[in-house]
């Protein structure tokens, strides 16, 4: 064996003066086999006793990080393992099914040439995801907000067909009584559920926009805000110079102040009120110039929200209005079906291969025949009401009017530039089969009117891509839509 017993286990170097009496005869005496048996035999006991003493130690638990909820921000808040910041995730899915309507239920009023081209039913399907980001600081609640994703739906016409693009309704930053982003505008109500219809009301305004604003909170429900945003998301169109001896006309300057809106506003558990004030500038680059002594003029617009609860008909019933008046800045009066774009300045809807309708134009500014630009006018009014019928069944209620008075040149009213009045009414059932599942139908009713009669080839374009040409104009016209919607919410 050598001078050590069993090596491959204890390393134990045998001593044989300090061996128990008969030890030696016995290890002298055990052959090589018994020896092996006898080695192997004993490592095994060893492990076994071992390892049922082991089995009564007790065992150290793997630490397990369980989710942690952020209560203090609402419901859905859920803490981000390893930070500080509190993540809330939402979203929608959507599909609209429409008659004589496109996208989100946007009616057929804004200046089709024929409409024997329309699609008469369209579709429509989105998917949105928002993610909502909150942190603690020493100056207060740090956030960050961002909803992202797709669509697709039928154009107007067969010659679009499918349209698919991304969609952003929402990238901003708030810190410190700052907002930093593309969000709603402030002269709009600050919290987007003010609306209960599908559609997206022209007697109104509702615009998305790039902004910097700052918000200064008094205590008791009270606040004002000043906000600087992008005035190319309320650019109304200009009625430009034209000259039939040189076909020639003036041209769109870029924009060279953002516009300036303020609010004052009201909370309390009754509901809301709501001041506002913007200031909008139109630029037009003249042909006897350059961009940098561009023709301005600057408008201006103030308007008002008024929103109460009414828990005595029915919990949850609300009601709002909304009033504006404007001079040279017609966005904030409405005059837009969609709220991620300018309006398309161009109302009504020409009918029997040009021959009946309506047909007007929009701009902020027109030019007066003679040597300067003159500012449109307009003013709106809406309300909508939302009643619950029953816990899963609900209804909305909307009326609006919103009326147009166009400089009174003759150079006006020859380019389509006239007076005109809108007004929309209609209302919705949407009923919750389901927890966050939604299905909606829908029908409004929308009109373009005027004492104008409807005068065909009575206008003279002053549009650079078609200045000169003859175009029908004047008229009134009406225009009927409804609407199915299947919604999957999620995270609210």
């Amino acid at each position: 064996m050598g001078k050590y017993f069993w090596p491959e286990f204890a390393r134990c170097r045998v001593n044989k003066k300090k061996m128990w009496p008969g030890s030696a005869l016995l290890l002298k005496g055990i052959g090589g086999k018994m020896q092996k048996k006898l080695l192997l035999g004993s490592v095994a006991a060893f492990f076994t006793v071992a390892g049922a003493q082991a089995a009564d130690l007790p065992l150290k638990a793997k630490a397990v990080e369980y989710v942690k909820i952020c209560p203090g921000y609402g419901p859905g808040f859920i803490a981000i393992p390893g930070t500080d910041t509190c993540l809330q995730i939402s979203g929608y899915l959507r599909a609209d099914f429409n008659y004589n309507g496109v996208a989100a239920f946007n009616p057929y009023i804004t200046g089709q040439i024929d409409n024997g081209t329309l699609n008469r039913t369209t579709s429509f399907a989105r998917a949105i995801a928002y993610f909502d980001a909150r942190t603690e600081t020493d100056y207060g609640t740090l956030r960050g907000y961002v909803g992202f994703g797709a669509h697709m739906f039928t154009w107007d016409t067969p010659e679009y067909g499918w349209i698919q693009s991304h969609y952003l309704p929402r990238a901003f930053i708030q810190f410190a009584g700052f907002t930093a982003g593309y969000t709603q505008s402030f002269f709009d109500p600050v919290d987007a559920v003010r609306t209960f219809l599908y559609t997206t009301a022209y007697t109104r305004s509702d615009r998305w926009t790039n902004l910097l604003a700052y918000t200064h909170e008094f205590g008791d429900g009270l606040s004002a805000s000043v906000s600087i945003e992008d005035g190319y998301y309320r650019y109304e169109g200009t009625g430009f110079y034209y000259s039939p001896l040189t076909n020639e006309t003036d041209k769109r300057a870029g924009n060279g102040l953002p516009d300036l809106v303020l609010n004052l506003r009201f909370d309390q558990s009754w509901g809301a009120v709501q001041l506002n004030g913007a200031l909008h500038q139109t630029r037009v680059a003249t042909q006897f110039s350059n961009f940098e002594s561009a023709a301005d003029q600057v408008g201006w617009a103030v308007g008002g929200v008024v929103a109460l609860n009414l828990p005595m008909i029915k919990e949850g019933d609300q009601i709002y209005v909304t009033g504006a008046y404007t001079d040279g800045a017609m966005s904030y009066a409405g005059l837009s079906g969609n709220p991620t774009s300018p309006s398309s300045s161009v109302f009504g809807q020409i009918t029997n291969g040009g021959t009946a309708g309506a047909y007007y134009r929009t701009g902020d500014v027109v030019w007066d025949g003679i040597d300067s630009y003159e500012t449109s006018k307009a003013w709106s009014i809406s309300t909508q009401y939302r009643h619950n019928w029953l816990p899963n069944l609900r209804s909305g209620l909307y009326a609006g009017y919103l009326s147009i008075d166009a400089p009174e040149t003759n150079y006006a009213r020859q380019h389509g530039y006239m007076d005109f009045n809108l007004w929309q009414a209609g209302g919705n059932l949407v009923w919750f089969p389901a927890k966050q599942l939604e299905i909606g139908v829908e029908i409004l009713y929308s009109r373009v009117e005027s004492s104008t009669p409807f005068m065909v080839n009575g206008c003279i374009s002053s549009l650079p891509a078609s200045a000169g040409s003859n175009f029908s104009c004047g008229g009134s016209v009406g225009a009927w839509t409804a609407g199915l919607r299947f919604q999957r919410l999620f995270g609210f």
